[in-house]
């Protein structure tokens, strides 16, 4: 079997990607039911935009500095109205919201179990570090006790 060039390999998309994950591909597939409802609107807008009456509009809210509100109430009016799209979003809301604070509370877990590892090796750590503190001290003090035992007779006889 020959093998396949890169260039006539499929596509990985995210989507297909993340069917290892689990979810997260159905919730994008979901997430964009809603938009799809929202790119009607867009065919509506645009053609208020560039008519005549929308050019004049634009124009005075310019001169007034009311032009963005004047943008957002159009939007709202030609995508928005009518198609429930937040009803759609909220329950993906919800749910994006949930896994969210899922995989928070799970990362949070994660991170202090670290963290208690981390201690307890800071501890240990500590304990080993005194252990030889006082190993060292001990094996100073019978040097020294040897040295004196050694050069103390030395020194009498002098």
């Amino acid at each position: 079997m020959r093998p396949v060039p890169h260039s006539h390999r499929r596509p990985v998309g995210p989507c297909r990607r993340q069917r290892r994950v689990g979810r997260r591909c159905t919730y994008r597939r979901r997430a964009r039911r809603p938009v799809r409802t929202l790119s009607r609107g867009v065919d509506v807008y645009l053609d208020w935009y560039f008519t005549v009456v929308a050019e004049y509009l634009r124009l005075a809210a310019a001169a007034l500095g009311d032009f963005g509100s004047l943008l957002a109430r159009q939007l709202d009016r030609h995508l928005f109205t009518g198609t429930a799209f937040q009803a759609r979003l909220a329950p993906l809301e919800a749910e994006a919201e949930g896994a969210a604070d899922a995989e928070f509370r799970a990362a949070a877990g994660r991170l202090d179990h670290r963290l208690g590892r981390i201690a307890a090796i800071a501890e240990q750590r500590e304990a080993l570090g005194a252990a030889l503190k006082a190993r060292q001290a001990a094996r100073i003090d019978a040097w020294l006790l040897q040295l004196q035992r050694d050069f103390l007779p030395l020194h009498h006889g002098l």
